[in-house]
């Protein structure tokens, strides 16, 4: 989606949780939550950066396949040009939590 969007990003960090539950006698994944961490070059635009993320969450084919609620926090961390460490002006923005 980023390469469609002509978006520049530097690294990307995903985690999952999940809640495992008993439901008529079988187990299921009940919910779980994604934690994306975005690096991005200096100047990107971090609501399109946002934006792109929502879409790869919703078209995630791994995600689809799941039943139960599941949400998305995000961090975006902006890369200063020329600089080794990462200036985090991460903008945590969470968990519309959805039931597919």
């Amino acid at each position: 989606m980023a390469r469609v969007a002509r978006f520049e990003w530097q690294a990307l960090e995903c985690r999952v949780e999940g809640v495992l539950e008993r439901v008529a006698g079988t187990s299921q994944l009940a919910r779980y939550h994604t934690v994306a961490h975005l690096t991005v070059p200096e100047g990107a635009d971090p609501v399109k950066a946002r934006e792109l993320l929502d879409r790869a969450e919703h078209g995630c084919l791994i995600a689809n396949s799941l039943r139960g609620v599941r949400s998305l926090a995000v961090e975006i961390i902006t890369q200063c040009a020329g600089m080794n460490s990462a200036a985090s002006e991460a903008s945590e923005v969470s968990a519309g939590a959805r039931q597919d």
